[in-house]
């Protein structure tokens, strides 16, 4: 009853006018709240798509993998190749303290097979007074010759094919490699160390046994000849 009788009584116009005005307020500060919120929310959008990219920006740079766009450059791994049975293409990093040319980051040599190379011994034999420190038989007062009947010490002077190694390699003083020299020469003569290749370290009990079966076998041909 009372809410009717309250319709129906005719409000003051200055009344009415400020009603509609705080209602007015309250909308615009309501429509202002939700902008503030949708940029906000546009806000923390763009900031995890620029962290995304500082991420990926970062991940790229470690692993080396730098911008090649997916129409011009094959993919690196591809499921048919792995698939059939192909190898898949290598991916050669770059490595820390080295340098760096223009034409490294091309697809051509980023998938190059990496050739190592063989340390090659040093070409001039060491100065006298090193070889002095480094030649155990100058410092044990040994005569090399006194080992040529010994492969198991010839063969780390010797090469995969059974030359003798140059003094560069030996590290040797000038005595002892000529005395080593003519030691590994005698054992080749006397059948201690084969003459073209390195002794095992079994060659001189497989030696023993293949000359006892041979003289078996002499042995057994001299039988039946009788």
């Amino acid at each position: 009853m009372l809410a009717a009788l309250r319709a129906t009584v005719p409000r003051c116009p200055r009344h009415a006018a400020g009603i509609a005005s705080t209602a007015r307020r309250a909308n615009d500060k309501a429509a202002v709240d939700a902008r503030l919120d949708k940029l906000q929310a546009v806000a923390r959008e763009e900031g995890k798509k620029q962290q995304e990219q500082k991420m990926s920006r970062a991940v790229a740079a470690t692993t080396g993998a730098y911008a090649f766009s997916w129409q011009t450059h094959p993919p690196l791994i591809s499921l048919k190749g792995v698939a059939a049975g192909r190898r898949p293409t290598n991916w050669n990093t770059f490595l820390g303290q080295k340098f760096i040319r223009p034409r490294d980051f091309t697809y051509k040599e980023r998938t190059k097979a990496t050739r190592f190379k063989r340390a090659r011994p040093p070409s001039m034999p060491p100065p006298t007074y090193q070889a002095r420190a480094q030649d155990l038989f100058h410092k044990l007062n040994i005569d090399p010759l006194q080992f040529s009947t010994h492969p198991l010490i010839l063969r780390d002077f010797v090469s995969e094919m059974g030359m003798i190694q140059g003094r560069n390699q030996t590290c040797l003083t000038s005595k002892s490699h000529r005395r080593l020299t003519r030691a590994i020469k005698r054992a080749k003569m006397m059948g201690v160390i084969p003459q073209l290749s390195r002794p095992s370290e079994g060659y001189q009990k497989e030696r023993k046994v293949g000359t006892a079966a041979f003289v078996d076998l002499m042995g057994s041909a001299n039988q039946y000849s009788k």
